[in-house]
């Protein structure tokens, strides 16, 4: 696993790929925007007709009901897929598998939040070792047995080795905090954003 410090301590490798996904169509702020333009620079010996000013008003409320409704499905399609492991394609076209665990909105646009394992995809491996809380991980001790938990923190210690502090939770809850090198660590979870439209393959 010297890839994973490596990858921390050097902070070299990529950060966690953002999916976006671009629309270059009118939405309805421009379009509200347009109206107003139009009534602004009409001429007022030649008032625009009230009969056209309801069609564009009518034209208006259907755009903006269209993509509140679209808005609406994205998010129930988005809130169907947790839990689901699905393939998504990155911005460098690469196939990367992953588990979605939830859903994340910006500006209106919702995306998948997907835990993609940094030590199969080295590429989605934390800059810093603050980007390590929280995440899912699983590593071996000192006698072979293996474990999982939750990142509490990583510091780097004086040889410049990545030491991790995770909590493991057993069946009854009972919950025990161990300290290990990054070297140790067999699987990686880190949250990813994945716009919907880079979804390639969705399976239960």
């Amino acid at each position: 696993m010297s890839n994973v410090i490596n990858s921390t301590t050097n902070t070299s490798t990529s950060t966690s790929t953002t999916a976006t996904s671009s629309n270059s169509s009118l939405g309805k702020d421009d379009f509200l925007k347009l109206l107003v333009t139009q009534l602004q620079y009409q001429n007022p010996l030649d008032p625009m007709d009230n009969t056209e000013f309801v069609a564009q008003m009518a034209q208006f409320s259907s755009l903006e009901q269209m993509q509140n409704l679209n808005a609406t499905m994205a998010n129930m399609h988005a809130s169907n897929m947790i839990g689901s492991t699905i393939n998504f394609s990155n911005d460098s076209g690469n196939s990367i598998t992953g588990v979605v665990g939830g859903t994340s909105t910006s500006s209106g646009v919702t995306s998948l939040v997907v835990g993609v394992d940094a030590v199969q995809y080295p590429a989605y491996l934390p800059t810093t070792t603050g980007d390590l809380a929280n995440c899912a991980v699983s590593w071996t001790d000192s006698s072979k047995v293996s474990h999982s938990g939750v990142i509490q923190s990583a510091t780097v210690d004086s040889n410049g080795t990545v030491q991790i502090t995770a909590v493991e939770t057993d069946s009854s809850g009972k919950t025990t905090t161990s300290t290990f090198a990054s070297t140790q660590i067999t699987r990686l979870v880190v949250p990813t954003t994945v716009a919907l439209s880079k979804v390639t393959e969705t399976t239960k």
